[in-house]
């Protein structure tokens, strides 16, 4: 949150223009969120699977243009509609464009998504034919 700090006043486009374009390069990544803080030393195991309200201000308020999701994230089909819904709704009542969506699915060794959530290429091309 702290490196966020900054773009917190990018609402304001009048006096410092450059803000919402610097915020709109930015993906989040929201795979753990702790929002009591945590000891010094130990690690945030706790992961995100419906949106904080930490996190929701700060899409708000920064006009981030994405997020990043990882296998943490994802439990079931309806989980992850409601998820992406609740981060697309902050966006969408502070006016700011859609957020991308990402998860972070290399392929090979690293499957962040189940297979039945997989959409091959080929099967994408195949149905905008």
């Amino acid at each position: 949150m702290a490196a966020f700090t900054g773009l917190s006043g990018c609402v304001s486009t009048d006096e410092q223009p450059y803000l919402i374009p610097v915020a709109q390069k930015i993906m989040l990544d929201v795979r753990y969120f702790c929002p009591e803080g945590i000891a010094e030393g130990e690690k945030c195991t706790q992961p995100v699977t419906d949106l904080p309200l930490p996190l929701a201000q700060l899409i708000r308020d920064t006009g981030i243009g994405g997020v990043i999701l990882f296998a943490e994230n994802l439990q079931s089909t309806e989980q992850i509609v409601r998820l992406n819904d609740q981060l697309q709704q902050q966006a969408k009542v502070a006016g700011h464009g859609p957020l991308f969506i990402a998860i972070d699915q290399e392929g090979g060794r690293v499957m962040r998504l189940l297979p039945e959530w997989v959409l091959h290429l080929r099967q994408y091309g195949a149905g905008c034919q």
